[in-house]
């Protein structure tokens, strides 16, 4: 999970947005495996470091398309309508 924390920092500082955002944030994983509310919360922290002021909408849930190991994200971004 560290890992996967690392992409998402590097490809949120990639976007240079500034203002307000709205983030929907779904992790998936291995039905076998398990994944800790402390690496979710790390996940959420990263964005919430990008971007104090983001409103955050999260879930997450087993893919059986994964390996037993893997985790994958899927991050939608957009500004908030003001």
């Amino acid at each position: 999970m560290p890992v996967l924390a690392e992409q998402l920092r590097t490809e949120l500082e990639a976007l240079h947005i500034e203002g307000d955002l709205d983030v929907i944030v779904k992790v998936s994983y291995h039905p076998t495996s398990e994944i800790s509310f402390d690496d979710l919360c790390s996940l959420l922290t990263v964005i919430h470091e990008f971007a104090p002021q983001v409103n955050i909408v999260w879930g997450c849930g087993p893919d059986a398309k994964l390996s037993d190991t893997d985790y994958s994200i899927l991050s939608l971004i957009g500004t908030s309508a003001e």
